[in-house]
């Protein structure tokens, strides 16, 4: 995975590795979580320039829980959700609650984003409970978001402008494997998008949302 600036900034403070790369066998699949499940928060209100991150692929925030995500940018500054690759951001079943945000002047959405997804696709069908935070005042998307159950997805705030393309912005459907143990993903509580400000979409698919 790779981003632009925040990490090395917060590594200057805490002096350590931020987050770490894990392979998960009953799941065959790799995850990133904090050190010390410690939660991360890069306080950048002063950097105004443009900033990424892509290819952050099943962050489950600690290993168990905590490990939560706040990067905080200035209010001119532009923060692009993916580049060349996408991010997913989940926890881990049955106490793993990850909340992830990122606050800046504009935000885009560039490549797929998922929430509360499972961690590969081994046998292991529980997920805990994510949420992902995009506030800024101008919020372009222009990929499509993927949310699962138990997840939240909150767009904006009160001042933002918020546009939406030709994207398809998706909820759950269980997973036929859902048979090896009744998940949290697949509970009657569907995920939830919340959208504040003024909301233009067009062409936009919401499905199961």
């Amino acid at each position: 995975w790779s981003c632009d600036k925040w990490e090395e900034k917060t590594q200057q403070y805490t002096g350590n590795q931020l987050i770490t790369k894990t392979w998960a066998g009953g799941n065959a699949a790799n995850y990133y979580h904090t050190q010390n499940n410690q939660d991360i928060t890069a306080n950048l209100k002063n950097d105004n320039g443009t900033y990424f991150l892509s290819g952050l692929y099943n962050y489950t925030g600690g290993e168990y829980n905590g490990g939560n995500l706040n990067i905080e940018l200035g209010s001119n500054a532009t923060f692009n959700l993916g580049a060349s690759s996408g991010n997913s951001f989940t926890s881990w079943y049955p106490n793993g609650h990850t909340n992830v945000t990122f606050s800046a002047g504009t935000i885009n959405v560039n490549n797929s984003v998922e929430v509360g997804n499972r961690v590969g696709s081994g046998a292991g069908t529980h997920t805990g409970i994510a949420t992902l935070n995009l506030n800024a005042n101008k919020v372009n998307i222009n990929s499509s978001i993927s949310a699962y159950k138990t997840s939240q997805v909150n767009i904006g705030n009160a001042n933002s402008v918020i546009t939406i393309g030709s994207v398809s912005l998706s909820g759950d459907t269980c997973s036929s494997l859902a048979s090896v143990g009744v998940g949290a993903n697949c509970s009657t509580s569907g995920p939830s998008y919340s959208f504040k400000g003024t909301t233009n979409a067009t062409n936009t698919t919401f499905s199961n949302a």
